[in-house]
């Protein structure tokens, strides 16, 4: 049926089938649609998942280095050192990608380039805009979700530096030509470590002397925010977004090490701080628009930030917006509140369904009435609990942000059954 749409479309032109094709996958995947039924989803869902693994393969076979990919987005880089070459590679990659039967259907459309890319994940990275319009080549973009329990201008400090840090060597870079690039490959290595060696480490002890000694003011940002101590969440944010490069980990780790010592004058640093693990986003998939009708994800862990800042007043007196991506209408907070109940109640049943692995030959569980292994060594859970609370602090504190009552209580409800 699908394909007898498209070809009407395509050979006379039908409003009809069109408008049939536009809203077929909100159809198919809006829980309030009359078409919606989770097994065409659960199908949908892998069928586009194959296409997505198809075409990377496909894109890594021409030539490119693929970065992230998901239903909406593929990051890759050209491995090409200017613009023009960077065009024309992308140009010839869509035209042959676009030739393939299999790809027929898909609309691929280059969104901008970039000289610089420091990549994290979705929630987390910085570039630097490659444009040959001069207002925008050169412009540094930064979004660092792992940054959130870190608020106003602390946040604006670690953003700063970070984007001072990609602009630099995006100077720096200019000054080369292809040939030098070329010949050393190390060479941008090199300059990004010389960079944080002369610009960034002295900025950095000054930056975190000063959180230090205004460490008592922070103590109520570091409540609202469940943070333990603002100086060291700064810390270990920035010592992990500049470890990405590998060739700067082991003088970021160096780095940290002491400024770790300058937070603790007396040494002694626990396990759990020590081990720190930056917190984890909230993306909610497949929010289906009531106004321009088109879906798109929503990071709700980081759009509150958003929010704040486009409303202004208004998001200090109301609860703050989520925004809709492509229209910037807001989404009902019922709506988002019920997506994070059910996400709140898939994860309670992952945990309780769980398998079970031998810590020592890590053999999975057949029987979960045996409480020992075929080795005789002990099974211990493949999804640890503590896993699981820090997920759900992390949804509980968007709960709290926005004032979505009814999921805080059943968050509270399942903390309290895992204690």
């Amino acid at each position: 049926m699908f394909h007898r749409l498209v070809r009407d479309i395509h050979y006379r032109k039908n409003l009809i089938a069109d408008q049939l094709v536009i809203n077929m996958h909100r159809w198919i995947c809006d829980p309030n649609s009359l078409l919606f039924n989770p097994a065409i989803k659960n199908a949908l869902t892998i069928l586009m998942k194959k296409l997505c693994l198809l075409l990377v393969a496909e894109m890594q076979r021409l030539g490119a280095k693929v970065i992230y990919c998901s239903f909406r987005k593929i990051v890759f880089s050209t491995q090409r050192h200017s613009l023009p070459f960077a065009k024309s590679f992308v140009n010839s990659l869509l035209i042959e990608i676009n030739q393939k039967p299999i790809f027929a259907s898909l609309q691929l459309g280059l969104i901008h380039f970039s000289s610089v890319l420091l990549w994290i994940d979705s929630s987390n990275y910085a570039y630097v805009y490659a444009s040959e319009d001069e207002k925008k080549n050169g412009r540094v973009e930064a979004k660092f979700g792992l940054a959130n329990k870190i608020q106003g201008e602390i946040k604006n400090k670690f953003i700063i530096m970070i984007a001072g840090f990609v602009g630099m060597l995006w100077n720096k870079r200019k000054e080369l030509n292809e040939e030098d690039l070329n010949n050393n490959p190390q060479l941008i290595s090199q300059i990004s470590l010389k960079i944080l060696k002369e610009e960034i480490v002295d900025s950095l002890f000054r930056l975190t002397t000063k959180l230090i000694l205004l460490r008592p003011k922070l103590e109520e940002m570091a409540k609202e925010n469940f943070c333990l101590d603002i100086p060291l969440e700064f810390v270990n944010c920035i010592c992990r977004v500049l470890s990405v490069n590998l060739a700067l980990e082991e003088v970021v780790d160096n780095l940290k090490s002491q400024l770790l010592l300058i937070i603790y004058k007396d040494c002694i640093i626990s396990t759990n701080q020590n081990n720190w693990i930056p917190p984890t986003c909230v993306i909610l998939e497949n929010i289906f628009c009531q106004k321009c009708s088109q879906n798109g994800d929503l990071d709700v862990s980081n759009d509150f930030l958003k929010g704040g800042e486009k409303q202004g007043k208004e998001a200090n007196t109301n609860n703050l917006p989520f925004l809709c991506p492509h229209c910037g209408s807001e989404y009902p907070l019922s709506l988002i509140e019920e997506m994070l109940v059910e996400r709140v109640s898939k994860m309670q049943t992952s945990f309780a369904l769980q398998d079970w692995q031998c810590v020592s030959c890590k053999k999975i569980g057949a029987n979960f009435l045996h409480r020992h292994c075929e080795c005789s060594n002990k099974f211990e859970y493949t999804l640890k609990p503590e896993e699981l609370i820090r997920n759900l602090e992390m949804v509980k504190r968007v709960a709290i942000k926005h004032r979505l009552e009814n999921l805080e209580y059943v968050i509270e409800h399942v903390t309290r059954c895992l204690q």
